[in-house]
């Protein structure tokens, strides 16, 4: 599939196989990208993805689990042809201990605040039932930030404190929140469908 990305491609071609181990549901989804791509006017932006993979290099990864790139390839960097817009702007992962969901938050946040999305204002609310549930993506992007290897590098692109991160380009504002519906009137969410359990 030419509007594809061949790393999405790949992910796709291993669950098929059974190269990796997947539930009916994965397969279903699976099954259900690989259609809207060959009958769906949408594209996956491979620039935009290399450059967004590019950004985990901060973060302490051995390296991007194949699940990851898909799930940011497709909910990130596939766009319909003609309008521009997200093809999937809404994402549900449901994931058990030690697969990466805090991880993956914080990573994706860091990209969606980036130049690289280029999106004025594009905050990030990182919700959970507790503070310190909220806030350990956050702490996670600061504690990669703050390695000294990246630190000055990343200043020219973040500012950081312990409870926020901003995209210095994009104005763009990571923050932890509990889950407390009566406190969020009046927030501008941009992210507000962006879910993992």
């Amino acid at each position: 599939m030419t509007n594809c990305d061949p790393r999405i491609e790949e992910f796709m071609e291993a669950v098929e196989s059974g190269q990796i181990r997947a539930s009916k549901e994965v397969k279903a989804l699976v099954s259900h990208v690989r259609k809207c791509f060959r009958e769906e006017d949408i594209y996956t932006d491979s620039e935009q993805l290399t450059k967004y993979i590019g950004i985990a290099k901060y973060f302490p990864f051995n390296e991007l689990f194949p699940w990851q790139i898909f799930v940011v390839g497709l909910h990130d960097c596939t766009y319909w042809r003609k309008a521009g817009t997200p093809r999937w702007p809404d994402l549900f992962c449901m994931l058990g201990r030690g697969a990466g969901k805090d991880g993956t938050i914080a990573w994706e946040a860091a990209c969606l605040t980036s130049l690289y999305n280029g999106i004025r204002g594009y905050d990030v609310d990182i919700c959970a039932n507790n503070e310190e549930q909220a806030l350990r993506p956050v702490k996670d992007i600061v504690e990669a930030f703050e390695q000294p290897a990246y630190t000055k590098k990343l200043k020219k692109y973040y500012y950081w404190t312990s409870e926020k991160v901003v995209g210095t380009t994009t104005k763009s504002t990571i923050l932890g929140r509990t889950n407390n519906p009566g406190g969020k009137d009046g927030m501008r969410l941009e992210i507000s469908n962006f879910r993992i359990y």
